[in-house]
């Protein structure tokens, strides 16, 4: 199993790049980038959660499960 996610990893990386010198302008993006990535880090918490609540790969919020053509027609069309 993967010790970071994506996100995680992303974080990290800018992190880094913070460290550095660099102007204002790309300094302040850059912290703003930062700080979406903190909010998608949560977000993309709460989404394995719910998958390990429901059991790897059985459950309809697993984010790595896609869906099958039956799930999707119901989700889709039959509200």
């Amino acid at each position: 199993m993967k010790r970071t996610t994506h996100i995680q990893g992303l974080i990290g990386i800018m992190e880094n790049t913070l460290k550095d010198g660099m102007n204002p302008t790309a300094k302040n993006i850059n912290e703003t980038i930062l700080q979406l990535l903190h909010i998608f880090k949560r977000i993309e918490r709460l989404q394995i959660e719910d998958a390990f609540e429901d059991g790897v790969g059985e459950g309809m919020t697993d984010p790595e499960r896609p869906l099958s053509g039956q799930e999707y027609y119901d989700i889709k069309y039959k509200k």
